[in-house]
């Protein structure tokens, strides 16, 4: 074997080794970026479990405004409040990395889940691309939720 085959011998396998490198790096990602989504997904079903509890529990809460949480889906959430026949639903598409919200008045939107400055991830709306905290999300949904009209 002459001296150019061996190096371009070496360079072709050098290119095969780096391509399927990237492509296990990428695949990679992926599944730790679904994994990280969906637990970003259980930490807001979490907080909302938790203000609807605690909302329910303050002793100001009036029977009329009782919120009921039903998460018996890991991929869905629907609060509902007592008096109102219209439930607010959270649906999270682990496919594409979104939480489809559709709520009254103007809570119609989606969240993307995106990876922001040091990985940790956080939700964009689609009107404007600041992040959105978790604790906002719940906040104005529920506001919403109870602002309604019974």
């Amino acid at each position: 074997m002459s001296d150019w085959s061996k190096d371009a011998a070496a360079k072709y396998r050098q290119r095969i080794d780096d391509k399927n490198a990237k492509a296990a790096k990428i695949v990679s990602d992926r599944n730790l970026f679904a994994e990280d989504s969906r637990e970003l997904w259980d930490r807001l079903r979490s907080e909302f479990k938790n203000e609807i509890q605690a909302f329910n529990t303050d002793p100001r809460t009036d029977e009329t405004d009782t919120l009921t949480c039903d998460d018996s889906d890991v991929s869905i959430l629907r609060i509902s409040r007592k008096g109102l026949s219209r439930s607010t639903v959270l649906v999270y598409d682990s496919e594409r990395n979104v939480i489809i919200l559709e709520g009254p008045g103007e809570l119609e939107k989606i969240l993307w889940i995106t990876a922001a400055d040091g990985d940790e991830l956080q939700l964009i709306g689609t009107a404007d691309d600041n992040p959105i905290s978790a604790i906002s999300v719940v906040t104005q949904v529920l506001d919403a939720i109870l602002s309604e009209e019974i």
